[in-house]
This record gives structure tokens, sequence and C-alpha cells, in this order.
């Protein structure tokens, strides 16, 4: 398992069975991968972060923490995807899901695929 608190910058983790906990972050620049370990983040995203989050079967669970301004892209194929904002759309054939949603400005870039997980994205409304 890999488990960071408090990290402010450009991590670059994987994973192959272990899951990924990283509470209290500001995300710039981060590329998080996992095999079939599950990932939690918790995070602020840094004006104009780029961030990227794969996995093959793990789920992925992301919050993400204060002001936000960000453009954000989550696809999976045979899993499913639930979020507190966007609209989940299905594929005519397939079981592929994608998301995509804009708040604010657009400045940070969020991508995040799955093949077989649960993505489950979580915001602070305001």
């Amino acid at each position: 398992d890999i488990v960071v608190n408090g990290l402010k910058g450009d991590p670059d983790m994987s994973s192959v069975s272990g899951e990924v906990l990283l509470r209290g972050a500001v995300l710039r620049n981060a590329r998080l991968e996992s095999v079939s370990g599950d990932m939690e983040i918790e995070a602020a995203m840094a004006p104009g972060a780029d961030v990227s989050i794969e996995t093959l079967s793990g789920d992925i669970e992301l919050h993400m923490e204060g002001e936000l301004s960000a453009s954000v892209e989550v696809e999976s194929y045979s899993g499913s995807i639930r979020s507190d904002r966007g609209e989940v759309k299905k594929a005519k054939f397939g079981p592929n899901q994608s998301l995509a949603f804009r708040i604010g400005e657009g400045d940070a870039r969020i991508r995040i695929e799955s093949f077989s997980g649960t993505v489950d994205l979580r915001t602070d409304r305001k």
C-alpha cells in the first residue's frame, strides 16, 4: 500500500495490487496509476494542475477539495461512474461510460480512466 498525507507538488505513483491513499494533498502535475488496487484521493488542485489517474480493475474515489477551477474527463469501459457534478453518459453500444464537465474557468485538467473499476467523484460544492 501507498499512504501519503499532506503532499504538495508533482507525485508520480504506481501500484500493482496495493491500495493508494492520498490525503490532504495539493496536486500540481500528478500521475497516479494502479493495476488492481483501489485509490482514495482527497486533494486540492493547484491552479493550472495537470492530473492523470488510471486503474485497470481497482476503484477510484476522488474528493476534490477547496476552490476548484478545472476541466474533468472520466472514462470507464465496464465499470461505473458516479459524480456530484455533470451527467454520466452511456455508449449506445458496449458498456462504456463517460463524464465531462467544467468548474469555473477550467484552469486545471483532470483525466481519469478505469477499465473495470468504479469511479466516484466528489467536490466541495458551493
